[in-house]
């Protein structure tokens, strides 16, 4: 019987992160999928599990690990075959950061200000919402008062930053240089951090991979950073991008999720 329990939402792009670290390492594990489209991480009880409410969550054995950069870590020290750390220091180092550099950067702002059409529109409905509930939810709840006061100055600050075209615009600027770097990174080797797949490569399969669901991917396209072209290809080829990422986005398992959101969304229940 696993030890380990992940509570996640399948488009996730922090679950992603994770669920490939455990697809590369063989490691079996339970799913709890939360439903960030009917607000599930905002319950009470999952607060209580991960004051942020947000995913993905970890428990192993019983300790909750939270944050998807801290969790692929776990992984990797806890469960060592497969290593995903490189063994040279040097290595190690540059591996940490790149993973740092993707975790400090504000995806979020950045997919939720260019997702467009339906998706966009969703999307914003969802996060005004959110500071309503949050609201509420910190008074009916005042033993979670602190947890739920964060989340809704999280929140606000979120809602006013996608609708902020100037921060918006530093946002992707800083992501044009940073695929410059990754471009200049893959010009000398296949992966990240020398000749290996390591979690460096992991992570940031999620994160180019995000870039290419909201219409981003024009940044290495026609020519643009083949490098990088070339490395999402790479990357894309791993099995473990099918199973951690592909399957979990199939009709089959989205379309209820999709529902169920929408209902709440537009429908209130």
């Amino acid at each position: 019987m696993t030890s380990l329990e992940l509570y996640h939402f399948p488009d996730s792009l922090c679950s992603q992160k994770v669920r490939l670290a455990l697809a590369e390492k063989g490691i079996e594990w339970k799913s709890h999928i939360v439903n960030l489209l009917t607000f599930e991480n905002l319950k009470p009880d999952y607060v209580r599990i991960n004051p942020k409410a947000v995913v993905p969550t970890l428990v192993d054995d019983g300790k909750v690990v939270c944050n998807s950069a801290i969790i692929v870590r776990h992984l990797d020290k806890n469960f060592p075959e497969h290593r995903l750390t490189p063994v040279e220091e040097t290595l190690t180092e540059k591996m940490t950061k790149w993973i740092d550099l993707q975790d400090a950067f504000p995806m979020r702002e950045l997919i939720y200000h260019n997702l467009k059409g339906f998706s966009g529109i969703v999307a914003r409905r969802s996060m005004r919402m959110k500071k309503d509930l949050v609201a509420k939810l910190m008074r009916e709840n005042p033993n979670l008062h602190t947890q739920y006061a964060a989340k809704l100055e999280d929140v606000k600050n979120w809602n006013a930053t996608v609708d902020d075209r100037a921060q918006v615009a530093a946002i992707n600027g800083r992501m044009n240089e940073i695929l410059d770097q990754l471009e200049n990174e893959l010009r000398k080797s296949d992966w990240l951090c020398g000749a290996n797949y390591s979690l460096a490569d992991l992570v940031w399969t999620a994160v180019l991979h995000y870039l290419e669901q909201v219409k981003l991917d024009t940044l290495w396209r026609n020519g643009r950073r083949p490098a990088l072209a070339a490395y999402i290809a790479r990357l894309k080829a791993r099995p473990s991008f099918k199973e951690a990422i592909q399957d979990y986005l199939a009709p089959k398992v989205m379309e209820p999720i999709v529902i169920a959101g929408l209902r709440r969304i537009f429908l209130g229940f």
